[in-house]
């Protein structure tokens, strides 16, 4: 079976006009999951797990991130440790923070 693994770094996979719509593998420093790409090249949807952050999933509908489910390791910048759901503004400001601990 070992010609049925393909072995990469990161995947792209490109819309008709060749535009990058998903990403599979490396997302930047430390970041590694899914994301899923706008026509305009910008994160709408990501699955992540970031070193020494945690696992996260977020949604960013117009290109900011409006809501952000997790679990994080307490080295995140606000040392948060646990389930977290963050839910933002369309300018991405935090409007509610809500923790598994503080419940």
């Amino acid at each position: 079976m070992d010609g049925a693994v393909v072995r990469a770094e990161r995947v792209e996979i490109l819309d008709r006009d060749g535009r990058v719509r998903v990403v599979i593998g490396d997302l930047g420093p430390g970041a590694i999951g899914v994301s899923l790409v706008d026509e305009d090249g910008r994160r709408r949807a990501s699955l992540s797990m970031i070193e020494s952050v945690g696992t996260l999933l977020s949604f960013s509908p117009r290109g900011n991130e409006e809501a952000l489910l997790g679990v994080l390791e307490g080295q995140s910048p606000a040392d948060v440790t646990g389930g977290i759901l963050m839910l933002a503004d369309e300018d991405g400001v935090p409007v509610h923070l809500i923790r598994v601990a503080d419940l």
